[in-house]
């Protein structure tokens, strides 16, 4: 598509526009009539009367068949929060890419309005009429003026609402004018005028039926079908409007079709021919309108990363590009990239890198260091938060919790870590693995980098002294107070840090929201590196403890954190971090330890002559005005000593190429960044493939890309269920089997009490559960030995709950697997099986199924989110075993210790405090992706699969997923043919108890619990219910047997005919399965191979593709990839009278 000049983008939605703004959406909205008014509704569309009215499209023939128009619908699931920006469209040369989540695009040019297929327009289910010039749409009946073309996508399609969608649609609905060749100030007049009094064909079966037109003028009235004679409503409007003319012969009616004009209540009506009749239109499913261009299958590559582009020209503004071919980033990525990767984990006592160990030292330091630094604004009298922000900043400094301190602390990290591994790197004479590459900054950083480097060498990385403490914070100093400056956009180490991490590829950063997280912890820690060094300044020695006579010292050391850490580094390592763990060569291994340290004095003391330093480092110039060694002035109190560090560095200047101070630089890269972030999109990029069964993500811009094969979804989700009914069932006491507990069925009243505690159920439960703890806690027990000598056995009641954790992560992730659109990973910890004080309990047995949902809402107007969700019903027993018997065995037994543990669902290692530790989101995630992982091959968080979910829903049943978008009563009369089966299936389920408890309409609650059993059906983990099955048939999800049986009947009977085949048909079919073996099914001599052949499975094939009702080719095929087995399965049928075919030597 041809670029558009400047920056002049057309702005589609007019607000001078005349008329009502309301959405067409209002007429399809509009109370059903009786069968025999359908066309008499259009007696008075007149100008005087016909405005007035009303007119429905809810009769059951005036709906299109939905094969006549399949296309590729939604699966984008971007950001709600953020803002609206104008883009300029891609060159004529390259196809145009919508929606950057899913790396759609289209590849017609402009002006191409009758020759070319547009994917847009289908996408949104539009079709260009070229007999009228003018874009419809089916779904409303109504033809869209091109200026009104982007209030037609954000309101009439009702998902299309967000900030973001706003963007996408503006430039979706520019493209679709220019592709037609509309203008696109087009305004409804301008429609009306130029469309034709007659039409060969009506596009859609709506508005049809026989009319007349009055004699005086342009109104036209229905045939009356009920009593009374056929032109009544005719003689009603002569007899209002022009009284004054009589006998007058009306004629007789004639075929017409009555269309809307967007966005007003006008309309138009075209004659049809006098031979047309809908018997012969409509017969077979045959699409009315040969003008109507079927748009193709998107295009879908291999590599679907390089459609993906970004238009922001931050990283050229900033100079990152200058230095990334200077140092040929692009070519040497990967080990740049291990740089500043997190060092592996020591709890399994395999590191031996001494360089590696300190670095492990350095990783817990700082999480120490930051925290102090936390400590000494508690326990200082003053302000100091209003003290390190600017007198103009309207919100002073605070401190965050210990969670972001470990996220933050990342930052130094891995600037220590770059700068010694790049060290290493040099005296190993490996440095030349990294380009041209070198370290900049000024001296003082790199005398500090050095003698830490020496300490880590000197003492192997074990064992040490609170010398490695003051080491490490002399590099800090020298972070925050470099000596020196110069223009460059990279000049400091933190700069080449930032850089580090956000560059991907060539000319591909990560996007500016993720950055602007990274410089907004790059700031914190700096201001956190000033309070460290206003302390000392003011305690005055330098020759105790580092964290000595500190307020409170924060703990760190061996216990919680290392912990922490642990845990992170089993993810795979933080994004934020660089990646996985690295590991550097030993260089003790390969060099003597004495000309190391020999080397390093060397360099230590050379730093009075720079050219020496230049041959190593890239130095800065020294500033006149800079301190000295990075040192500040002593002052004599905290305040003044964080004043003084604040005046001199902790400022910015406007301009960033003259920024003298790291922390200014970091500033201005964020306040440039930050305009960016607003409009940036996503990272995380999918590509669903042709066959239905294989989905590819990136989560980073589409440099790497990630293979899910859903063929293998009912495989891990059987997995889950069958490991939790054998970690359950090994939780119970020896001889003890799940049967000997659940002697009688469970009933729910939905009280606030579980089921355990509630009348109806509480005699026989609370006897099998104190059989339960009799048996748990006798000594003879043989399985778990919680009770030797009388005593309780704490390291067998530690090994017991570990099991118990273990059990909740894998209940994580059958929620995550088998809910369809899910919890998010935050709302977790919302879940409870008792009510508490603050919260209800929200999961509940209602059909022999447990439900949950109503957890805690993403949106701050809203307390709870009106969510539910049916777990599987084949757990309903092992879950019931859990939750109503050893997790109140659990609660009894740490009651006694006063420790809280079992009222969420998922708690953490019970605690000693009062209130319970809960699954935290990256807690519940690496649950989720522990199991993925092991199964799919693919680590898979909640939000992946939330988003995949999303995606299928909102292409195969919108109006359910409507359910998951709306607060209040989503049933709208879009949805007015599903009403009766939401209504059938909320009385087959006894939905209509939870109406009262829940405080949510029986139809959303229908709607929500349909799509959880749809999703289990698709998954083959519950059956198909009759219920719903009819408003899935056309959404070809699930198998349909009787293709198979077709398939071979049509290649039967094309051995007898003589029709000549529907090339153009075959060539549709052959494009899908040209990467396929279906043609190749083995290389006998029997084989479909052959040109005869070939033609026959074809025509099957198209058969399958085309069907009865008019072409399929251009949809999707659907998540289980059905339509892929159909043809697998009729190539096989086939192969029989192909061979006949052949002996025959029958010749097409």
């Amino acid at each position: 598509m041809a670029a558009l000049e400047g920056d002049e983008v057309f702005d589609l939605q007019d607000s001078s526009s005349s008329g009502s703004e309301s959405d067409i959406a209002y007429e399809t909205e509009s109370a059903s009539k009786s069968e025999s008014d359908d066309y008499s509704d259009s007696d008075y569309m007149g100008d005087d009367e016909g405005s007035s009215r009303k007119w429905s499209n809810r009769h059951p023939g005036e709906h299109p068949s939905d094969r006549q128009h399949r296309s590729i619908l939604a699966s984008s699931t971007l950001s709600r929060a953020q803002q609206i920006t104008r883009e300029k469209l891609p060159a004529e040369t390259s196809p145009f890419t919508f929606l950057d989540h899913e790396c759609y695009t289209c590849s017609c040019l402009t002006p191409s309005p009758h020759k070319m297929r547009c994917t847009v327009l289908g996408f949104f289910r539009l079709l260009f009429l070229q007999s009228c010039n003018a874009i419809f749409c089916p779904l409303h009946n109504c033809i869209i003026p091109a200026s009104r073309l982007e209030r037609h996508l954000r309101k009439a399609h009702k998902e299309w609402t967000s900030p973001q969608k706003a963007k996408e649609s503006r430039k979706m609905a520019l493209h679709m004018a220019t592709t037609c060749g509309l203008d696109t100030s087009q305004e409804a007049d301008d429609v009306v005028a130029q469309l034709p009094d007659e039409l060969e064909e009506p596009p859609v079966s709506k508005g049809i039926c026989r009319r007349y037109q009055c004699p005086f003028c342009p109104s036209w009235l229905g045939e009356n079908t009920g009593p009374g004679t056929p032109g009544r409503y005719l003689h009603k409007h002569m007899k209002e409007h022009h009284s004054d003319k009589r006998d007058v012969d009306v004629g007789e009616p004639q075929w017409t079709y009555r269309v809307a004009i967007y966005p007003q209540y006008s309309t138009h009506v075209f004659m049809l021919p006098d031979e047309w009749t809908p018997e012969d239109s409509f017969a077979g499913g045959r699409n009315p309108d040969s003008d109507i261009s079927i748009p193709p299958l998107p295009t879908l590559s291999t590599h679907p990363d390089k459609s993906i582009t970004t238009t922001q020209d931050w990283p050229v503004r900033l100079g990152w590009e200058t230095y990334a071919s200077e140092i040929k980033a692009g070519s040497h990525v990967k080990e740049l990239k291990k740089l500043i990767g997190l060092s592996k984990s020591r709890k399994d006592g395999r590191m031996t890198n001494f360089l590696e160990k300190g670095l492990y030292y350095v990783r817990r330091f700082s999480i120490k260091y930051m925290k102090g630094s936390g400590l000494i604004m508690k326990g200082s009298v003053i302000h100091l938060g209003r003290v390190l922000v600017s007198e103009y900043s309207c919100y002073p400094f605070q401190v965050v919790g210990d969670k972001k301190i470990i996220e933050y602390s990342q930052f130094l990290f891995m600037t220590v870590a770059m700068l010694l591994r790049h060290i290493d790197a040099i005296l190993a004479e490996r440095a030349s693995d990294y380009g041209p590459f070198k370290l900049r900054g000024v001296k003082p950083q790199f005398k500090a980098a050095l003698t830490l480097y020496q300490l880590f060498l000197t003492t192997s990385g074990d064992d040490l002294d609170p010398q490695a403490d003051w080491a490490i914070h002399n590099l800090f100093q020298t972070l925050l107070c470099p000596e020196g400056s110069n223009d460059r956009a990279i000049n400091y180490p933190t700069d080449q840090a930032i850089f580090l991490w956000a560059f991907l590829s060539d000319h591909r950063y990560r996007i500016s929201s993720h950055i602007q997280s990274l410089l907004s912890a790059a700031k914190y820690c700096l201001r956190c590196i000033s309070l460290q060094i206003a302390r000392i300044q003011v305690r005055g020695d330098l020759n105790s403890p580092f964290f000595e006579e500190m307020a409170s010292t924060p703990s760190n050391s061996g216990t919680e954190t290392e912990a922490e850490l642990d845990d992170n580094d089993d993810d795979g390592g933080d994004a934020s971090s660089g990646g996985e763990g690295v590991t550097v060569e030993n260089i003790a291994d390969n060099i003597d330890t004495g000309a190391v340290l020999e080397w390093l004095n060397t360099r230590l003391n050379s730093f009075q002559n720079s050219n020496e330093v230049a041959t190593v480092f890239d130095t800065s110039p020294t500033s006149p005005h800079g301190a000295d060694e990075g040192s500040v002035a002593p002052e004599s109190n905290l305040y003044d000593a964080v004043k003084c560090l604040r005046d001199q560095w902790l400022v910015w200047s406007p301009n960033i190429k003259h920024s003298r101070t790291p922390f200014g630089r970091i500033h201005n890269i964020l306040h440039l960044v930050g305009q960016f972030s607003y409009s940036a999109g996503t990272a995380t990029h999918f590509d669903f493939k042709l066959d239905g069964q294989i989905v590819q993500y990136s989560r980073d811009d589409g440099i790497h890309w990630y293979t899910i094969d859903f063929g293998r979804w009912p495989e891990l989700v059987h997995f889950i269920m069958g490991s939790l009914e054998e970690k359950i069932s090994m939780q119970l006491p020896g001889g003890l089997l799940p049967s000997d507990l659940l002697t009688c069925s469970i009933k729910d009243d939905l009280s606030s009490n579980p089921p355990h505690l509630q009348p109806e159920n509480s005699t026989w439960m609370n006897n099998n559960a104190q059989e339960f703890k009799r048996c748990m806690l006798s000594p003879t027990e043989g399985r778990h030995h919680l009770i030797s000598q009388g005593k309780l056995q704490q390291d067998f009641l530690e090994t017991y709950l570990q099991r118990d954790q273990e059990i909740r992560g894998l209940i994580a992730a059958l929620v995550a697997t088998t809910t369809s659109v899910s919890l998010r990973p935050a709302q977790y910890k919302s879940i409870n099986i008792n009510s508490g004080t603050k919260q209800q309990r929200n999961i509940w047995l209602i059909d022999g199924r447990f439900l949950l949902g109503k957890p805690a809402a993403k949106q701050r107007s809203m307390d709870f989110a009106d969510t539910l969700y049916w777990l599987p019903r084949k757990m309903t027993h092992t879950l019931s075993i859990f939750f109503f018997f050893q997790q109140p065995f659990i609660d009894d037994i740490l009651g006694v210790e006063n420790r809280q543990y079992a009222v969420h669902l998922w708690p953490l290692w019970p605690s000693k405090s009062d209130t319970a530790v809960l699954w935290s989101g990256s807690h519940i995630n690496q649950a989720v992706r522990k199991y993925t992982k092991k199964i799919l091959n693919v680590a898979l968080d909640c939000q992946t699969i939330r988003q995949i979910a999303e995606g299928f829903l909102r292409q195969k049943f919108p109006p359910l997923f409507e359910a998951f978008n709306t607060s209040g009563d989503f049933l709208g009369n879009h949805t007015y043919h599903i009403d009766h089966v939401l209504q059938r299936y909320a009385q087959h389920c006894g939905l209509e108890r939870l109406v009262e408890p829940l405080e949510i309409k029986k139809d959303k609650i229908a709607a929500l619990l349909m799509v959880t059993d749809i999703w289990q059906a698709l998954i083959k983990v519950e059956p198909q219910n009759e219920i719903w099955l009819p408003i899935a048939t056309d959404t070809f999800i699930f198998p349909a047997t009787l293709h198979k049986d077709l398939a071979y009947v049509e290649a039967q009977q094309l051995r007898e005919t003589s029709k000549p085949i529907d090339e153009q048909s075959l060539s549709e079919g052959l494009k899908l399965l040209e990467n396929s073996d279906f043609l190749n099914i083995d290389h006998s001599e029997d084989s479909v191979h052959s040109l005869e052949c070939a033609r026959i499975f074809l025509r099957v094939v198209r058969h399958l593709l085309f069907g009865t009702g008019g072409p399929r080719y251009a949809q999707r095929p659907p998540l289980g990839g059905i339509h892929f087995q159909d043809l697998v399965e009729a190539g096989a049928m086939v192969r029989r009278p192909s061979i006949e075919l052949r002996i025959n030597s029958l010749i097409f």
